[in-house]
């Protein structure tokens, strides 16, 4: 929102009584006309909050009911949000109309949203300059308006706006007068009556993939399940599509014929919904297959990903080597030691490709959300770079802004990697995030919990779409979530998503203070019953005594062969007579080629891969002189997980956090280094 539009919100709220135009003007320093169209604007987001504003000539113009608490600073401030508020009932009058698939009077417009006909005509309007080229809304007198285009551009259409518009945590929570605005147009669009057949159906599709979808991407689904029930019941099937540059999996195939097996579909000749009696085009199953593949995840799927991510792997793979590169090097550790994170972002990113390829167009001056500086940080600029090098010659017209938006979840994700190796505490404070947003964002949270944190805390992240309900909600000392959740006994703090990072931690910071002198107020021995039922997970950074004495014991130290190649060299010193050498110099091999990485200031450089070609996690260091940087060797299971790759992890974290240890590997022999990996890791373990 302009800070002027704020600043009249600001005037009318404190104002009383009536306050004129011509006093807004002057306190603004704006023109009286520009004011005007400010409360044209403004009239229509508050009207959709159930806040009316009254003109009365000669006296100026009031607001009739109160401001909801805190709706400067939530609901109409901040960065990127303002744009949803101000502009929300055209966009609903668009998915109205593209429901309706039929002509629409303006008085039923003005009826189901509760304002003129001059209103809904200008809303309409409104929409003309913002249209794709691919449909258009129709006008005709005494008849009415309706939009017209081609089947797909309409359905893509209203995908594209209806998670912003409807969350799936209003649609549940619809029945508080603040959510008054959004309740009548979901009674009026007829949600309610689908609203268990469609989750049904996505809990099906889900069944299928073995997977669960990002609660903000079910929002997709859902939204393109409801307008698909009431295209259909015009017979608007789908003959055929454009064509794609991205295949897609057989799986998505699977979960799309699941959905449209069992989902209601209201047959045109009949006055009931009918299951599984409409015969489906491929084209129909395709375009849902696209759908359910181009929604992010809640959680990596496991072993099956791979299956999921289908013929994008060798790109993907790419990308992300090539972008944890950029990282490593910069940040001097590693970054490959979270199999969960490296499955996560093979999901995402392969979903993002999907998404570009699908083109759903992007109402971006209302449902965009941008987090501060994303394409700012070296994150967003490394990954968002890596991408646009390797998938371009895929899918051309790529647009570097568009991309930094479908990349946000994983860009997040990284950045909260990085700052759990830069900062490693114990746990004494339990705090549960929970992100409508996704994994993504849910990590990015973690991070700017973990910066406040006091020492001593843990932290769980994971989604559960019925934590209200589970007993381990009260075990916590505070909730963070994105989204409303009705609790009790428990502290919550809810974060607007759109918010800057700065607010975000200052909202923390207090409310963790309220939680530091609650539990000095109860003395001693507080909450010790809960420290007894809790589960430590700190953010899964335990680590495995089993894989540290094995890496230890396997250590290796050799000096650098003069004229044999260095993965050569490397792949020999890892293999104790168990190891696959074929399957390890290929990974070897394959990692390096997307760029060696070089620790220049510590004079160490580091050679790693995740591979089937070992049976534990192995390292060690070959020593090149002082000519060339000594080189730091470690091999992963594809399948290890986290609590054991951790241990690599802690070598690299080493090299900038433990005086000494770059020349140790450099100079000493193995029994030197050994006795300083003992020392080294029983400071990590206490």
């Amino acid at each position: 929102m302009k800070r002027r539009v704020k600043a009249i919100m600001q005037l009318l709220a404190t104002a009383e009584g009536y306050i004129t135009i011509e006093q807004i003007a002057h306190a603004t320093e704006a023109g009286v006309r520009t004011i005007h169209r400010d409360l044209e604007t403004l009239e229509r987001s508050l009207a959709l909050r159930g806040i009316r504003l009254e003109r009365r000539r000669g006296y100026g113009i009031r607001l009739i009911d109160p401001l909801p608490k805190g709706v400067l600073k939530n609901t109409l401030g901040g960065s990127g949000g303002e744009a949803v508020d101000l502009q929300e009932r055209p966009l609903m009058v668009l998915l109205y109309l593209i429901t309706a698939a039929d002509w629409i009077k303006l008085a039923e417009l003005a009826y189901v949203f509760s304002v003129s006909d001059s209103t809904v005509s200008s809303d309409i309007t409104s929409l003309d300059a913002l249209l794709p080229e691919s449909f258009l809304i129709e006008r005709q007198k005494g008849v009415g308006v309706r939009v017209v285009g081609s089947e797909i551009s309409l359905r893509l259409a209203f995908i594209a706006a209806f998670p912003a518009l409807f969350p799936l945590y209003t649609l549940e929570f619809s029945s508080t007068d603040a959510d008054a605005g959004c309740r009548r147009a979901v009674n009026a669009m007829g949600l309610p009556s689908q609203h268990e057949a469609i989750l049904s159906a996505i809990g099906a599709a889900e069944e299928v993939l073995g997977l669960t979808i990002s609660p903000a991407y079910t929002g997709v689904v859902y939204g393109y399940l409801f307008v698909l029930h009431h295209r259909l019941a015009f017979g608007t099937q789908m003959s055929s599509l454009p064509g794609y540059a991205v295949e897609v999996p057989q799986p998505f195939f699977a979960a799309a014929e699941e959905i449209l097996g069992q989902f209601p579909v209201s047959d045109p000749d009949r006055s009931s919904d009918v299951n599984g009696s409409i015969e489906f085009s491929p084209a129909e199953t395709e375009l849902l297959a696209r759908i359910l593949s181009s929604c992010e995840v809640a959680a990596p799927p496991g072993n099956h990903g791979v299956e999921l991510i289908g013929t994008l792997r060798p790109l993907v793979e790419e990308v992300i080597e090539r972008t944890l590169g950029v990282l490593e090097e910069k940040e001097q550790t590693w970054l490959h030691d979270d199999r969960a994170l490296l499955d996560y972002l093979r999901m995402t990113i392969a979903a993002a490709i999907r998404r570009l390829d699908l083109r759903i167009p992007r109402w971006h001056e209302f449902v965009l959300h941008p987090y501060p500086m994303l394409e700012d940080t070296p994150e967003g600029a490394a990954l968002c770079g890596e991408f646009l090098f390797s998938i371009s010659p895929l899918i051309s017209g790529l647009v570097p802004k568009v991309v930094h938006r479908e990349l946000t979840n994983v860009v997040l994700a990284i950045s909260a990697r990085i700052e759990t190796i830069r900062q490693r505490r114990a746990a004494q404070i339990s705090v549960r995030i929970l992100c409508y947003e996704g994994l993504g964002m849910s990590n990015y949270l973690r991070a700017l919990v973990r910066e406040v944190l006091p020492h001593g805390a843990r932290i769980d992240a994971r989604w559960d779409p019925d934590f209200v309900n589970s007993p381990d909600a009260a075990r916590h000392d505070l909730v963070v979530s994105t989204y409303p959740l009705q609790l009790h006994g428990v502290a919550q703090l809810v974060i607007e998503g759109d918010s800057p990072p700065d607010v975000i931690r200052s909202e923390l910071r207090e409310a963790l203070q309220t939680i530091i002198r609650t539990k000095e107020a109860a003395g001693p021995g507080a909450g010790g019953e809960r420290e007894e039922t809790v589960v430590s997970r700190d953010d899964g950074r335990e680590i495995s005594l089993p894989a540290i004495m094995t890496v230890v014991n396997n250590f290796f130290v050799e000096s650098r062969v003069p004229g044999m190649s260095l993965i050569d060299q490397v792949v020999g010193a890892v293999d104790r007579g168990d190891c696959e050498p074929e399957i390890l110099k290929h990974d070897f091999e394959r990692r390096e080629s997307y760029g060696s990485l070089v620790f220049e200031e510590l004079h160490i450089r580091l050679v790693h891969c995740r591979t089937h070609g070992v049976p534990e996690p192995r390292a060690g260091v070959i020593q090149t002189g002082a000519d060339e940087p000594a080189v730091l060797v470690l091999a992963a299971p594809v399948t290890a997980p986290h609590n054991e790759t951790r241990v690599l992890s802690e070598l690299v974290v080493a090299l900038t956090e433990t005086p000494d240890f770059p020349r140790v590997l450099a100079e000493e022999n193995l029994a030197s280094v050994q006795r300083f990996l003992l020392a080294l890791f029983s400071r990590v373990v206490g």
